[in-house]
């Protein structure tokens, strides 16, 4: 009962805190907008992607921070539980067993059973995804490049990137005949610049962040750094091939003739004329920024936060159980 009482606590505690920072990260999300005419495509789409990691990681950090001292103390690895020499409040603690706080036991199981529900939801997803690409893949014939094209027969129309270990891209033959060689090249090299962004990736990454935030800002977050990152390979794909027009050609044209029911990393999916706005803006003088320091001070940045906070997790724990008296 101590358990079970003490996991679903816990289990309320992360549902605030997540629905706190998903309400933060929407605003910023939103901010994020006003920033088109400083920040390149790419520059804003890393910065979505940090929007959309981080409540997940501030609601880990908080949730081990408040049940590190009270599991380290009933194992015998931590100082002795403070419950009595904070008595004006209720405790969250596997020693003493206090009076169950309806409130928080229901918001837990609510929690739970709701962050379960999402997570059974998404691998669902994830399989029939991988289901549905080894069988197109099956019927296919491999091109050797640096990320293999896999060339389908007959329907459905498709040109999209695929893969986190083993990076390919896939091509209804039936799309790529409809192109001209100069288009179906801009196609190509859009779908090269998802997979040198490991965005198949990336997907799964915020896909699995989300499960804990509300609802309606987890489909906003994802919404917006799916749009920026088209539109960040879009910018990819016209250095490539040296002309905006071009891809914005091709845009269209692989818009009209795929599958409308494609995958969200596919060519020819988002919002269609911002993304072709965008390209015919675009100067080829504008360089194309490092994504790697940026990721790489983001993480640093989020991981030392998590330190900080597990460090601190006696005052943490206390502070937590304040709130939730002044809630409660």
């Amino acid at each position: 009962m101590i358990a079970l009482t003490f996991i679903l606590e816990c289990a309320a505690v992360a549902a605030l805190v997540a629905g706190a920072c998903s309400l933060v990260a929407f605003a910023l999300s939103w901010g994020l907008r006003a920033t088109r005419p400083v920040l390149s495509p790419n520059r804003r789409a890393d910065l979505a992607l940090l929007l959309s990691l981080a409540p997940a990681v501030a609601t880990l950090a908080v949730l081990t921070a408040t049940a590190l001292p009270p599991v380290l103390s009933a194992l015998g690895l931590g100082p002795a539980d403070d419950c009595f020499s904070h008595d004006h409040h209720g405790h969250l603690c596997l020693v003493h067993l206090g009076a169950p706080r309806p409130a928080l036991a229901v918001l837990g199981a609510a929690a739970l059973a709701l962050f379960v529900f999402r997570a059974l939801l998404l691998v669902g997803k994830l399989l029939r995804a991988s289901s549905d690409l080894a069988q197109l893949e099956a019927l296919g014939q491999v091109q050797q490049s640096r990320f293999p094209i896999v060339w389908l027969p007959g329907g459905p129309r498709l040109c999209l990137a695929a893969g986190v270990l083993r990076r390919r891209i896939l091509v209804s033959v039936s799309l790529a005949e409809q192109l001209e060689p100069a288009q179906l090249e801009a196609a190509l090299a859009h779908e090269r610049a998802h997979l040198q962004r490991r965005d198949p990736l990336v997907s799964i990454l915020i896909q699995l962040g989300a499960l804990g935030l509300l609802p309606f800002v987890a489909r906003f977050l994802a919404g917006e750094h799916a749009a920026l990152t088209e539109e960040a390979c879009d910018q990819d794909a016209a250095h490539q091939v040296g002309e905006p027009a071009l891809v914005a050609e091709a845009l269209v044209k692989v818009a009209a003739l795929a599958s409308p029911s494609g995958p969200a990393l596919a060519f020819g999916r988002g919002v269609l004329e911002s993304r072709v706005r965008a390209l015919l803006r675009l100067s080829l003088a504008q360089q194309i920024p490092l994504r790697l320091p940026l990721l790489i001070v983001a993480a640093a940045g989020l991981a030392t936060t998590l330190l900080l906070v597990v460090s601190q997790s006696a005052a943490v724990h206390h502070a937590v159980e304040t709130l939730l008296h002044g809630l409660l």
